[in-house]
């Protein structure tokens, strides 16, 4: 699925770029509902509001309505 990084770069991932869309492969443990991204590159996260503070998920629906505001405000 695709989401927006919303956090800034740190140290062991200085290549994001806040604002930029990236494929991701999120999954949780069997034991550990604790959301892990897996692909392009391995992070885990102690919750999904610690994942959601770094990460809004992209669908079309999100592209339209910020393409919507985009366009209201200019």
């Amino acid at each position: 699925m695709k989401y927006r990084f919303l956090g800034q770069p740190d140290k062991r991932f200085p290549d994001l770029k806040h604002g930029k869309i990236y494929r991701l492969v999120v999954v949780t443990g069997f034991w550990s509902k604790k959301p892990q991204i897996v692909k392009p590159f391995y992070c885990p996260y102690s919750s999904w509001r610690a994942f959601y503070r770094n990460w809004e998920p992209f669908t079309i629906r999100i592209a339209k309505l910020n393409r919507l505001l985009t366009t209201k405000q200019k």
